[in-house]
């Protein structure tokens, strides 16, 4: 029964993209797309789509974007650690192979984690040992959202959003080819890290081709790993003595994608792969093994009618992780499952629709939560003005969600049920922009907002 749920949900998500290739085809040709030599600047578009206009620090909540060589500094192993530093958050940490990041607190599934506006649909906010299915190195810019502009990502988005962009679907016509490489290492854990990507330009079309690899052995500590209170109250456990037991890893990712920029939008697709094996200090024996496929599908028209511009989205997602303890299987996670949205703006108002469908599993010994079919649909809206040096800004958010569980085996486990939850969702926040002294270079805004 699940599986024909989700072979309808991608054969609905194959009639939409078609469609969507179908009328910017025809719009392209309609309107005349321009030629590859062809040259003209566009502003930069963030996750909001340019729905505030201008950059995305003049929308209320406070949206931090960080790119370019700032964020080249900042690259760690994981996402968690790579964003710790930045104002209002910080990591988990369950070794060095899995962080998740904590905004304002808030952590696990109140943290919203998207690739390129869309969720990852994997299973790190399930529990802290299950890294993120992102490698932080070909990331091209990460974008936090807070307030109201989180309402329109998901109704558990109360902590924020975090938005990764990649870049692997081109916005924009490509004048010239680029390649890039990037590699690092690191002493403490023998650790060395290479990545490329290029892009190239094939006629109307830009194309996207990206990989990366990473691996490290054990990290190295001055002395003994556990403190000399641990070690008296389990004296069975062995010593660690200068290194850290069972912290290295190994990942691999890759990615192709195709799209056809022009004047007023573009349309492209994408498909990347991400697997990683890695150990987790807590549990000295059990290793994870995580893959993850996803294909991605976007497409834009700005000036369309009376909008100033409408967007889809949308990805299927097929995830994966294994937990070994030893050479034995003791849990497999699953997440397979479909999100979309499509959404408009005019003038300073944004809106749309957004519809997400996944089963999350989890089978054996160390299995903590039921299989569950999980399905919901959301409007929302967010809206803004500006008043002298006053931002105000309110979004809102209905959204309707269903969760059924199946029967397990699993005596702790209730009968199987299912739940329907209407969830409305409201932010209200404002800003002030502080004069600036003649001396100063620096902007200061001062902003409030609550959910």
């Amino acid at each position: 029964m699940q599986l024909h749920c989700i072979y309808d949900s991608v054969r609905l998500m194959t009639s939409i993209f078609a469609l969507f290739f179908a009328i910017f085809g025809f719009t392209s040709f309609a309107f005349g797309a321009d030629s590859p030599g062809s040259e003209y600047r566009l502003p930069e578009i963030s996750v909001l789509g340019g729905a505030m206009g201008g950059s995305a620090f003049d929308a209320l909540p406070s949206v931090s974007k960080t790119a370019g060589q700032k964020l080249e500094k900042k690259k760690k192993s994981t996402l968690g650690e790579t964003l710790s530093n930045e104002a209002g958050v910080s990591s988990t940490f369950f070794g060095p192979n899995s962080s998740r990041p904590v905004i304002r607190g808030l952590d696990g599934d109140r943290i919203r984690i998207l690739e390129n506006g869309i969720g990852l649909l994997d299973a790190s906010g399930a529990s802290p040992d299950h890294a993120v299915s992102i490698d932080p190195l070909l990331i091209e810019s990460v974008e936090i959202l807070r307030g109201p502009s989180a309402l329109l990502y998901g109704s558990t988005a109360t902590g924020g959003v975090v938005n990764i962009k990649t870049n692997r679907i081109a916005e924009t016509p490509l004048t010239e080819g680029i390649t890039e490489v990037r590699a690092g290492a690191s002493s403490v854990d023998a650790g060395r890290t290479i990545g490329a990507l290029s892009r190239y330009r094939l006629g109307d079309f830009v194309l996207h081709v990206d990989a990366s690899y990473r691996k490290s052995d054990d990290y190295s500590v001055p002395a003994f790993a556990r403190t000399a209170a641990e070690r008296a109250e389990s004296p069975q456990d062995p010593e660690e003595f200068k290194r850290v037991t069972n912290s290295g890893n190994k990942a691999l990712q890759g990615a192709i994608g195709v799209s056809r920029p022009f004047r007023d939008g573009h349309i492209g697709m994408a498909v990347s792969g991400y697997q990683s094996e890695y150990g987790t200090v807590q549990e000295k024996e059990v290793t994870i093994d995580m893959d993850r496929v996803r294909v991605d599908a976007s497409g834009e028209l700005r000036r369309f009618g009376f909008l100033d511009s409408i967007r889809f989205k949308s990805a299927f997602t097929k995830y994966e992780h294994t937990e070994h303890e030893g050479d034995e299987v003791e849990t497999i996670f699953g997440n397979r499952g479909i999100e979309s949205r499509v959404d408009a703006k005019v003038d300073s108002l944004f809106f749309g629709l957004q519809h997400q469908y996944f089963k999350l599993s989890a089978s054996g010994k160390g299995a903590f939560l039921p299989t569950t079919r999980n399905s919901s649909l959301g409007v929302f809206a967010l809206k803004e003005a500006k008043w002298g040096r006053f931002t105000p800004s309110a979004g809102i958010r209905l959204e309707s969600n269903g969760v059924a569980s199946e029967q397990s085996s699993n005596a702790d486990f209730n009968p199987a049920e299912s739940k329907n939850f209407f969830a409305p969702s409201a932010s209200l926040g404002v800003q002030y922009q502080i004069p600036k002294a003649e001396s100063s270079t620096q902007d200061w805004i001062l902003g409030l907002h609550s959910t």
